[in-house]
């Protein structure tokens, strides 16, 4: 089969850090590449690299034998490579035409708006995918499985010979993730394709070759059929897990929070008792619903099903204000856009939304919060030059610490860390460590969402693990490994085989 793209030394660095390091990849036309790895193996960093959204360290980029600069994404359009996102990149106020002549025109011209040639040929793009829709209906009312095929049909209009799918089917139900599936399969007669996806059922179905990556490398080329999916999933996480220096301490019998067959429109399955003292890590793979699960806990996804107690009390909460009131406090999973408000002072991000622990009448003790602030300045290690300072001049690591200080002043009865140590150094990851064991030592119930498995394994006494919208299973420490954790939260049989065969 012909060679359309070779990747050759692909390297790229974020600090001291390889995301990918000396990769290479080819793809030929009539073959489907898969590429799997667990998160944060690199196969979005390749991606990028692949359409010009990042430029290689080092490394080149061929198609058809001959070497490119792809400095931005057109320049990968040009070149005949386009990519079918896992969230989708259309417009929602424009209509499914629109969509696709945006695209199409970046390429070629010669399509007068609302003339018959340009719905001519967008009829021909949605035939070919499948897509039975007006051409003027509105983006934001078509299905989750009808914007996918949109995704295709724009990359099929770009005149693209190489397509790059990233996790296509996981926001599909399995009919509808079938049909797309079989849609793939019958573009690759003309296509180069490579697949990124997590479901291994998928990637035992359509992959003639495939790619592990591991901590930016790759680690095994296969072809189909050569490992089942236990192998599969051993390749992308066996390492060893260093839980030596992070002994946790012991929690106390009695539970702090109840959930019984929990459930909301984007997960379901929860059901766990999470004790005084006690850290209960979320893992899984992006997309598993483990962010959602922690988002209903403080009031941010609305509960549809199951019971909640706090403290043995019921309870449901219809926003984030109100599960605050209860306890509940949460670090939440983007800093900058949802926990700082970056222009303003350290000594009033340490109080945003707690003042009311300062109020004296009317008023507030101003003297107080002050003398708090630099008691929680010094408690947290919280590096800075003036409590007055912006605090989008701290580092990562100290703006994160000023969220956690902010949490625990009000004393909750229970701390959600949503990606408690995203964007930070190595050694602010260690302090923040040391103050989550801290915390537990103290007797604060905790639970920790990590899209870093070993984060999760380190600071757990149990892990709850999910896939594909559910909660799996709950490993106790001693039976949470890689392995054993990638096996719950791989979804190796998400499809049916009669699903497998639909068309």
């Amino acid at each position: 089969m012909p060679l359309l793209l070779s990747a050759v030394d692909l390297t790229k660095h974020y600090s001291d850090v390889a995301a990918v390091d000396r990769v290479g990849i080819t793809l030929q036309r009539g073959r489907i590449r898969a590429l799997i790895g667990e998160n944060g193996a690199g196969k979005s960093t390749l991606m990028k690299m692949l359409t010009g959204v990042i430029h290689p360290d080092d490394g080149s980029i061929a198609v058809d034998g001959e070497e490119v600069f792809l400095s931005v994404p057109g320049d990968a359009a040009r070149h005949g490579i386009a990519m079918v996102h896992q969230e989708v990149q259309s417009a929602p106020n424009l209509s499914a035409l629109d969509n696709l002549m945006l695209v199409r025109t970046r390429i070629a011209k010669g399509y007068r708006r609302g003339s018959a040639a340009e719905r001519a040929f967008a009829h021909a793009m949605f035939e070919r995918v499948g897509l039975d829709v007006k051409p003027s209906a509105l983006a934001s009312t078509l299905s989750a499985a009808q914007l996918q095929l949109l995704e295709i049909a724009k990359a099929l209009a770009l005149d693209a010979r190489i397509i790059l799918f990233d996790e296509p089917t996981s926001a599909l139900p399995p009919v509808e993730a079938a049909r797309l599936l079989a849609l793939i399969e019958a573009l690759r007669t003309d296509h180069a394709i490579l697949y990124v996806s997590h479901h291994l059922a998928e990637i035992q179905r359509l992959a003639d070759d495939l790619t592990v990556l591991r901590d930016g490398r790759i680690v095994a080329e296969l072809a189909r059929g050569e490992a089942d999916n236990a192998e599969l999933v051993r390749l992308m996480v066996d390492r060893p897990i260093e839980r030596t220096a992070m002994d946790l301490p012991p929690h106390n019998a009695r539970p702090v929070l109840s959930i019984h067959k929990l459930a909301t429109n984007k997960v379901r399955g929860l059901s766990f008792d999470l004790h005084g003292g006690e850290i209960l890590g979320f893992a899984g793979l992006i997309g598993s619903g483990m962010h959602e699960a922690a988002l209903a806990l403080c009031g941010a996804n609305r509960i549809t099903a199951g019971e909640m107690r706090l403290h043995n009390k019921l309870c449901r909460f219809r926003n984030p204000f109100e599960a605050a009131q209860a306890g509940i406090a949460l670090v939440p999973e983007e800093r900058k856009a949802q926990a700082i408000v970056p222009d303003l002072s350290v000594h009033y991000n340490l109080h945003l939304g707690r003042t009311r622990l300062y109020k004296k009448g009317p008023t507030l003790n101003l003297k107080t919060m002050r003398h708090a602030s630099e008691k929680l300045i010094s408690r947290f290690g919280v590096r800075l030059r003036s409590l007055s300072q912006p605090i989008k001049t701290l580092s990562g690591g100290n703006q994160q610490k000023v969220i956690l200080a902010r949490c625990v002043q009000s004393q909750p009865k229970l701390l959600i860390l949503s990606e408690p140590t995203r964007g930070v150094d190595v050694a602010a990851k260690q302090e923040i460590y040391r103050i989550i064991l801290d915390l537990a030592r103290s007797g604060m119930a905790m639970v920790i969402v990590s899209s870093e498995l070993e984060e999760v394994l380190l600071l757990s006494h149990r892990v709850a693990v999910f896939s594909a919208g559910r909660m799996a299973d709950i490993l106790d420490r001693d039976d949470a490994n890689p392995v054993a954790v990638m096996s719950l939260a791989t979804p190796t049989n998400q499809l049916t085989e009669s699903h497998l065969h639909a068309s």
